[in-house]
């Protein structure tokens, strides 16, 4: 617009006056232009703060939709919560029942089993008294029969005792050179020594008959006594075909190999 002004300027005079009536037109005209701007504006705002306000009114009715249907699944829990409350009530009656039940019939039970303990306990006693009786019969019976078997041995014993103190008859004495190995002097060691039978020959062993030779002396040493307790066997038992038999297979009374 100032340009257009010094424009005008330079003008002619008459130009001049024109040219002020086109300036003010074109400013009016963009004053009317502003104006209209200014109003779409209020109007955009206007529209917008409503937009706005719509949608928090939407966003409010979503929001009380929710909290509606919220307190509807609170409601619903509530419910169930009491019903659950109801069913664990029913559930504990229910048990305490049974619990007075179980102590009665576990009452009547222990009442049973302290009886049937009593009576066991008296057939118990009862049966005890029967042993103990039968014991001190069966001891008593023993006793008398220990008592009546000491008696017996007793008497046994003393008439052992008297038997060993009344004066034994010597059996007499054999000749014991009918012994292969035995001489005179041999059988007179061996009578000196106790042995004077065929009988007390045989039971003797051979190392005890061999004692006896070497304390008689060292001349004796050689002399082997081994068949001597076979041989007077055979003699005391009478066997004499027997006993010559073996002496024919000895060789000065001992083993020939």
């Amino acid at each position: 617009a100032l340009i257009e002004l010094v424009d005008f300027n330079e003008m002619a005079p008459g130009k001049a006056a024109s040219g002020k009536s086109k300036s003010s037109r074109r400013r009016r005209r963009g004053k009317g232009k502003a104006k209209k701007t200014e109003v779409a504006s209020t109007e955009a705002a206007v529209a917008v703060e409503e937009a706005v306000v719509e949608e928090a009114v939407v966003e409010e009715a979503v929001v009380e939709e929710a909290v509606v249907e919220e307190v509807a699944v609170v409601e619903e829990s509530t419910s169930i919560v009491e019903e659950a409350v109801d069913k664990v009530k029913e559930v504990a009656e229910s048990v305490e029942e049974k619990v007075e039940e179980v102590v009665e019939a576990i009452e009547e039970k222990v009442e049973d089993a302290v009886e049937a303990v009593a009576e066991v306990a008296e057939a118990v006693e009862e049966k005890v008294e029967e042993v103990v009786e039968a014991i001190e019969d069966k001891v008593e019976d023993v006793v008398e029969a220990v008592e009546e078997k000491v008696e017996e041995v007793v008497e046994a014993v003393e008439e052992k005792v008297e038997e060993i103190k009344a004066p034994k008859e010597e059996a007499p004495a054999d000749d014991l050179k009918k012994i292969e190995g035995i001489g005179p002097k041999i059988a007179s060691i061996l009578n000196e020594a106790g042995i004077t039978t065929f009988a007390a020959l045989a039971g003797s062993e051979a190392d005890k008959i061999r004692e006896i030779l070497l304390a008689a002396g060292n001349r004796y040493k050689a002399h082997d006594p081994t068949t001597w307790p076979r041989q007077a066997q055979l003699a005391a038992d009478g066997a004499w075909d027997e006993l010559k038999a073996l002496q024919d297979d000895l060789k000065g009374g001992k083993e020939v190999d």
